[in-house]
């Protein structure tokens, strides 16, 4: 399947696909997923408020929460496109959810690899928001490069894997950035039954059964964005190394 600019078709099969592994796979998901959706709960239920006592703690477990829950994402990531490379296994989705820290490596480079990131996009931010936000798209491949690099025993330097991801993302940043406003439809569906069970005078049965559709769609919504954009990674690099995907 090659991956061309801006068909609006390639990003409709790229999608399709995600969700199809979703659709038929959902508990796995779910129970994958499932430990940064709570992670994501004690960083929202952390937020510091004027009513909370000692707040510098609820910062700091928030921040914790915060962290821990952006590695297990792109340890998941990592996992979802082995999965589209057909060279992982649907089992012990606990583990899976956890991937990134099945190498030492995986965690040092995710978390140099964003440091390093982060201060480039931040010096291009001081001359302008756009040329920032642009290359922020342009260095979004680099860990999965690195990893894919590292897992052959082609190690890379970290700089290497930012220039590599942002040779990779040239002609595809438009493609990238459309793909994740196409979500955002979702977003507001999906805000729907949280918002009911977070109505006051609502009844308690309403907002128990609204909860629990918001935990499950939450998931959902998750894992689909996150598997939309590993099928992404995977589709490009193979298009890049002129691999062929059926």
């Amino acid at each position: 399947m090659a991956f061309k600019g801006g068909n609006i078709l390639q990003r409709s099969i790229l999608k399709g696909e995600a969700k199809k592994l979703l659709t038929e796979h959902f508990f796995f998901f779910f129970l994958v997923f499932l430990p940064i959706l709570l992670l994501e709960i004690v960083s929202y239920l952390s937020d510091p408020q004027e009513s909370l006592p000692n707040m510098s703690n609820w910062f700091w477990i928030g921040l914790a929460a915060d962290i821990i829950s952006g590695f297990l994402l792109d340890g998941v990531m990592l996992f979802a496109i082995d999965l589209f490379r057909a060279k992982a296994a649907f089992d012990s989705p606990f583990a899976k959810a956890f991937t990134i820290f099945s190498k030492a490596e995986y965690v040092i480079a995710d978390f140099l690899i964003s440091l390093l990131s982060g201060f480039f996009i931040f010096c291009w931010m001081l001359l302008l928001i756009v040329p920032g936000l642009i290359k922020s798209l342009s260095y979004s491949q680099a860990f999965f490069i690195y990893r894919d690099q590292l897992d052959k025993g082609e190690r890379i330097s970290y700089l290497q894997a930012i220039t590599a991801s942002r040779k990779l993302m040239d002609g595809h940043k438009a493609e990238y950035f459309v793909m994740s406003l196409s979500f955002i439809g979702w977003i507001f569906l999906f805000s729907i039954p949280l918002g009911i069970a977070n109505v006051q005078n609502a009844p308690l049965l309403l907002k128990i059964i609204c909860g629990l559709i918001a935990v499950v769609a939450t998931v959902w919504f998750i894992a689909y964005y996150h598997l939309s954009f590993a099928n992404f990674y995977k589709t490009l690099a193979a298009e890049n190394s002129g691999e062929t995907n059926d």
